[in-house]
C-alpha cells in the first residue's frame, strides 16, 4: 500500500503513496509478519445505550522495543452481556471479522522506553469511524 523506499533506482517514488488508500484497510494480522512495538492499549470505550459521544483526544504509547512504526493495528472487544466478550484480536479465532490497520504518514523510526504520542478522532460529523495520526 506504499512505497518503502523513496529512492529506487535514482528515481524518487514516493509520490505514489498519495494513491494509497487514506483510511483504513481490513486485514487478518494472523496471515502476516510483523512486529508489534506496544503492549496493546484501549482507545475508547462506547456505551451503545447512550448516544455515541466525538472523540478528539491524545494518547501516550509505550514503545517496547526498537522499529519503524508503519500503522496502526486495531481491533474491538465487545461485551455482549456480562460476561460474554467478543473479541476480533489477532489471536482471536473463529469469526470472520478481522483487524484493521491505519497506515502511518509519514513512517517514524521508534526506540524501546519511548513514549510517543497518537491523536484520536472518531465519529466525527465527517467521518463516523477511527483515525490515528502520530504527533
Amino acid at each position: 500500500s506504499r512505497v518503502r523506499n523513496a529512492n529506487t533506482c535514482g528515481f524518487d517514488l514516493s509520490i505514489f503513496n498519495q494513491l494509497g488508500p487514506v483510511n483504513y484497510l481490513q486485514v487478518n494480522a494472523f496471515h502476516h509478519d510483523y512486529r508489534v512495538l506496544t503492549a496493546p492499549f484501549d482507545v475508547l470505550t462506547v456505551d451503545f445505550m447512550e448516544p455515541i459521544p466525538r472523540y478528539d483526544m491524545k494518547l501516550d504509547a509505550q514503545i517496547l522495543r526498537d522499529g519503524t512504526a508503519h500503522a496502526v493495528l486495531f481491533w474491538f472487544a465487545l461485551e455482549l452481556t456480562d460476561g460474554v466478550l467478543f473479541e476480533t484480536a489477532p489471536t482471536a479465532g473463529g469469526s470472520h471479522w478481522q483487524q484493521a490497520i491505519q497506515l502511518l504518514e509519514p513512517f517514524k523510526d521508534v526506540e524501546a522506553d519511548e513514549v510517543v504520542n497518537l491523536a484520536v478522532l472518531a465519529n466525527q460529523p465527517n467521518y463516523r469511524g477511527v483515525r490515528f495520526r502520530m504527533l
